[in-house]
């Protein structure tokens, strides 16, 4: 597991002046997203086994867990990096915004909370 800093550029179309930002952003090697992928399918599991003895629910739960284990481990084995947190200033009104956690797939969509204008986020290389 891997976290690193990376500087970000942000641009709007209605703003003729970008600005930057920085993130963080964790990555994984693919031995270590096998893992938690592993982990992740044995809690979907474990959930299955405890609600069996839930009432009438357990008919819906139970089959609802197993199936959604290829499906949780799928998931999770092909995230390579997840953006876990971040800030800049919005182009437009100079607002300071910060991102939050979500996959790391650029260039990232947001919009700013003061002046309601869509921002474009890329990495800088």
């Amino acid at each position: 597991m891997k976290q690193e800093t990376i500087n970000i550029r942000v641009e709007s179309e209605f703003c003729k002046i970008p600005t930057n930002g920085e993130i963080q952003i964790q990555s994984w090697e693919a031995t270590e997203r096998k893992k938690r992928a592993l982990k992740a399918a044995c809690v979907c599991f474990g959930l299955a086994g405890a609600s069996a003895f839930l009432p009438i629910a357990h008919f819906v739960l139970v089959p609802g867990f197993l199936l959604a284990i290829p499906f949780v481990f799928s998931f999770i084995s092909k995230q390579q990096n997840k953006l876990l947190g971040g800030s800049y200033l919005c182009p437009c009104c100079g607002t300071k915004m910060e991102l939050h956690s979500q996959p790391a797939d650029f260039p990232i969509q947001d919009t700013c909370s003061t002046c309601r204008k869509s921002v474009s986020i890329q990495m800088v290389a």
